[in-house]
């Protein structure tokens, strides 16, 4: 139950798994309760994208204040592709692994754990369409 952007750099992943299954959880409950409302017109639920480009832009701000995200930090997770696998990429992907085209370290959480369980505790009515 771990995937982008949900990394540590500084604590177990074990944490931001149990994270990651209350949240999906709260998410099956509140569609449980959507269908129930209405089972002929609700079968699923998605994010609406403003809330994932807000959560990306915060996300990405976030990474530029800490170590491992600002190019202070030598880590595993800043290596360039082309010293991993010098004869497999064209030198235009000369990008740090895990970093995205703009730069961005997408592996890890850039905040404090208190931070990503108070962001996982519920899934917000508001964030999702229900349909």
């Amino acid at each position: 139950m771990v995937g982008p952007g949900s990394g540590l750099g500084h604590n177990t992943i074990i944490y931001i798994a149990e994270c990651n299954v209350t949240y999906v959880m709260d998410c099956l409950r509140k569609l449980a309760a959507a269908h129930r409302t209405d089972p002929e017109a609700v079968s699923s639920m998605r994010l609406r994208e403003r809330v994932l480009a807000d959560y990306v832009e915060e996300s990405d701000k976030a990474m530029k204040n800490v170590a491992f995200g600002n190019g202070t930090c030598s880590a595993w997770y800043q290596v360039r592709l082309l010293e991993v696998f010098p004869t497999h990429f064209p030198p235009q992907f000369n990008l740090f692994f895990f970093q995205n085209s703009r730069g961005v370290n997408w592996t890890l959480y850039p905040k404090d754990l208190l931070s990503f369980w108070w962001e996982s505790v519920s899934a917000s009515w508001e964030d999702y369409i229900f349909e």
